[in-house]
């Protein structure tokens, strides 16, 4: 006999174990926090960017938003970047892919190592693991396509 299998209980439950988690942190003075960097105002980025904001305010995980403008340079980029590497006070960050041609991204991907990161585009989207709580946001994996 088939079971239909529904998202929304597995989801509540995930953000239940995740939100004690984060508040197990806070209680040992860690407040979690993602760093998002979005560079221009694609509409699609704009509206992942949202769910990502309320997703993370739903389990206790701070987020700080770094919008740049479509015409920011790569340097300007990368001092983004730097800052981020340098606030301790920051676990892990999600960056907007892709980014502008002119930017060389192999520069770009040379910045991003000290701190857990991963990408979003349009074609892989991916939530984001913090290093000194791993448990409490999984990277999303890529699962085969369902087949009716």
């Amino acid at each position: 006999m088939a079971q239909i299998l529904k998202g929304a209980p597995v989801v509540a439950a995930m953000n239940e174990a995740n939100a004690a988690r984060c508040a197990a942190l806070k209680e040992k003075g860690i407040v979690p926090t993602l760093a998002v960097v979005r560079v221009g105002a694609r509409e699609d980025d704009i509206s992942y960017e949202k769910g990502i904001v309320t997703r993370c305010g739903k389990v206790g995980v701070e987020v700080r938003q770094f919008h740049l403008a479509e015409d920011v340079t790569q340097e300007e980029l990368l001092d983004v970047i730097r800052q981020i590497n340098g606030d301790a006070s920051v676990h892990g960050c999600l960056i907007f892919r892709p980014l502008p041609k002119r930017f060389d991204d192999r520069r770009i991907q040379e910045r991003l190592p000290r701190k857990r990161m991963w990408t979003a585009s349009r074609t892989a989207r991916w939530l984001v693991c913090l290093p000194t709580c791993p448990s409490v946001i999984r990277p999303a994996r890529r699962r085969p396509a369902l087949r009716s």
